[in-house]
């Protein structure tokens, strides 16, 4: 009887689970369109401020 009581619930969780990933699933499409953009880009941001992190640090513990 238990399981009868319970399956409502079940069936409703699983639809709101199941709307929430609808909802969540083109964001998540956009962050991964957006992400290799960032990554290029902080890899150049990197890139280009090693050389100035490098000469800092050589005349910090010179």
């Amino acid at each position: 009887i238990a399981i009868y009581q319970f399956a409502p619930l079940v069936f409703l969780s699983a639809v709101a689970v199941y709307r929430i990933a609808l909802a969540v699933f083109p964001t998540v499409v956009a962050v991964q369109q957006i992400a290799p953009e960032v990554l290029i880009n902080a890899d150049a941001a990197y890139q280009a401020a090693l050389p100035s992190v490098v000469a800092v640090w050589q005349v910090a513990f010179a």
